[in-house]
């Protein structure tokens, strides 16, 4: 799961799946105890979520580079951030799962292009510490490609022309590869498979 409302989805959403799927790990990436906007006006709080059927050793929260603004407006503002979670495989290693959920709307900044760079050097890093790894999760941010000029002139505003997951295709395999890619479905692993739905919102 990429975004959980803050509905006590372990009480909500666990007992509605198969018993085996007990383990869990979630962290907040917005989360407030009151927010003034006109449709809001009240508390808010938004997860990443993973839930499995195989046992988690360990869970970590990666903040992510922030959309720059005054203070106060940074006290209400989305806190992005790269949920992992570890779980062991066979030989006594382990793999770890990352699931994140980009900036939406940071144009006129280098957010996104500073997110993309904390996700390089977390999975490079964290390349020397597992047997392997995936990535998943809502990129806010176009395939690198042909799916920039397809976009009707209205949308490209939201988007740079050079996609800022250039480099991590450039050094990690996808599935599908780009060779195969639909402009709504892409995704990044090193050999590996995996899925993600780069969307706005």
């Amino acid at each position: 799961l990429t975004k959980v409302d803050l509905v006590r989805p372990k009480a909500k959403l666990l007992p509605l799946l198969p018993k085996e799927y007990s383990s869990y790990s979630s962290s907040f990436y917005h989360k407030a105890a009151y927010v003034p906007h006109p449709r809001i006006k009240g508390s808010v709080g938004l997860k990443l979520a993973v839930i499995s059927k195989y046992r988690i050793t360990k869970a970590i929260r990666h903040q992510l580079p922030i959309i720059p603004d005054n203070i106060l407006v940074r006290q209400f503002n989305f806190k992005r951030c790269i949920l992992e979670t570890r779980m062991p495989v066979e030989g006594g290693k382990e793999m770890a799962f990352f699931d994140t959920h980009f900036d939406a709307f940071a144009q006129g900044s280098d957010t996104l292009g500073k997110q993309v760079g904390f996700a390089l050097e977390l999975l490079g890093r964290t390349s020397t510490e597992v047997s392997g790894w995936l990535i998943g999760g809502d990129f806010n941010l176009l395939p690198p490609g042909k799916s920039y000029g397809r976009l009707p002139a209205p949308q490209r505003a939201y988007f740079n022309e050079k996609s800022e997951l250039a480099p991590l295709f450039d050094k990690y395999r996808s599935f599908p590869s780009l060779a195969e890619i639909d402009p709504g479905l892409t995704g990044l692993v090193p050999g590996k498979a995996d899925c993600a739905r780069p969307r706005r919102g």
